[in-house]
């Protein structure tokens, strides 16, 4: 998984305190860089280690019964607001700007999206939307 790659990178630079003024994320890159943003080192790697074999979080059986390889409902609300806190109040105050990218599926076109609170949906940008998920 490339994007837990990237993660890996992301806490070395936020372990050394390196900051910046925007950040656009991508697919698994608007997951996992809203922790850039919300200053969370570790977080992306400790729960994917700790959900990676829990079909709520990223299995067959959820594209079955959800549509969506990754259970919406888990991953994006019970995951960050219950399980493994996604920080809002650091998120919100931090100044750098943060856009996640989409595809227009009318157009093909690259959609950005300034994020600037933390929603449950705060960094859903589905990865293969025609293979793994409902089209948002």
């Amino acid at each position: 998984m490339r994007g837990l790659f990237t993660a890996g990178i992301m806490d070395v630079l936020m372990e050394a305190d390196i900051s910046f003024d925007g950040l656009v994320g991508v697919s698994a890159g608007a997951c996992f860089g809203c922790n850039y943003k919300s200053k969370q080192p570790g977080r992306v790697l400790r729960y994917n280690l700790r959900y990676a074999h829990d079909p709520r979080y990223c299995s067959l059986l959820s594209l079955l019964l959800t549509g969506g390889i990754y259970g919406a409902r888990f991953a994006y609300y019970r995951l960050p607001l219950e399980l493994d806190l996604f920080d809002r109040d650091t998120y919100e105050s931090n100044p750098m700007q943060f856009h996640l990218v989409a595809t227009d599926v009318n157009t093909g076109q690259p959609v950005y999206r300034r994020i600037d609170s933390g929603g449950g949906e705060l960094c859903r940008s589905p990865p293969h939307p025609c293979l793994s998920c409902h089209a948002l």
